[in-house]
């Protein structure tokens, strides 16, 4: 048996458009081309039939700058951290190399 929902239609087609949606949403965000917003979130949340947002929900988005970024994509620190740390391995790595080439050729 079917549910209705409170606009009328049928509970599970619009829980499949709501997901497709949000699943369409995610794909642009990951690829760069979304950045989430606050009003993204409350857009969501309205058709998903959930409460607003919360103080502290607020309060987060405006720690964040008013703007999420995803979680697969890098700050610029954290990249430059990363590109860092890669940089002092390789130089300690070829460091390394380079003693033993010398070692080898004694």
């Amino acid at each position: 048996m079917k549910r209705a929902c409170k606009g009328g239609g049928d509970l599970q087609q619009d829980f499949e458009l709501l997901k497709q949606s949000m699943d369409a949403y995610g794909v642009g965000v990951r690829a760069g081309g979304i950045t989430p917003q606050r009003d993204d979130e409350a857009h969501f949340r309205q058709k998903a039939g959930l409460p607003e947002m919360s103080d502290a929900v607020i309060g987060a988005w405006g720690e964040d700058g008013e703007v999420r970024r995803p979680i697969t994509l890098k700050s610029q620190d954290a990249f430059e951290s990363e590109q860092n740390q890669l940089a002092n391995t390789d130089s300690t790595d070829n460091t390394d190399n380079t003693d033993n080439t010398v070692n080898q050729n004694e």
